[in-house]
């Protein structure tokens, strides 16, 4: 093989590598958006939020979410059911031999509840 050839493959390795390295925290973020929109669905019909928060905390765990608890927000309008879970957290990610690093702000939240419907006029 020629020299050419093989700066080719390192150059394409090192895009798929840097570009694993970047879009993984999208994934996990998509895959743990999921894990709140079933939690806040299920705290809307029925449940309490140290029930709710103790949920998302697990699903930071299991998902490897790098959030703390003070990052996290579950609120409840008894009144309305209104729902609104939300963690907020950051992700730094970095290109092989550190030559490009950017840190990811996400906030990932998810609302439910009934919603009030103006009445027709009459």
């Amino acid at each position: 093989m020629d020299l050419k050839k093989i700066l080719a493959i390192l150059v394409v390795g090192y895009l798929v590598v840097s570009g694993w390295r970047i879009g993984t925290p999208f994934i996990k973020n998509a895959v743990f958006q999921n894990d709140l929109d079933t939690i806040a669905r299920t705290l809307s019909v029925d449940g309490t939020v140290p029930h709710a928060r103790n949920k998302v905390l697990e699903a930071v765990r299991i998902n490897e979410i790098p959030a703390t608890e003070e990052n996290i927000t579950v609120m409840r309008d008894d009144e309305t059911r209104q729902v609104m879970v939300g963690v907020k957290y950051t992700v730094a990610v970095s290109t092989p031999f550190d030559l490009y690093t950017h840190t990811w702000h996400f906030n990932a939240s998810a609302q439910y509840g009934m919603q009030n419907v103006p009445r027709p006029a009459q």
